[in-house]
């Protein structure tokens, strides 16, 4: 995406996004799994949403 995003000149978006992939496999080498905390802070929200009734 962001080889595309450079060849249409837009370097600042191209950037952006290239730094947004690297952020995204160095937290995946530390063994950090970002679908993992998604999923947990849903389940937490349901558990309140469910709570409250």
């Amino acid at each position: 995406m962001s080889l595309i995003l450079f060849a249409l000149g837009w370097s600042v978006a191209g950037y952006i996004f290239l730094g947004m992939m690297f952020a995204a496999a160095l937290a995946a080498i530390l063994g950090y799994c970002i679908g993992c905390t998604i999923y947990f802070q849903f389940k937490q929200f349901r558990a309140r949403q469910l709570n409250r009734e």
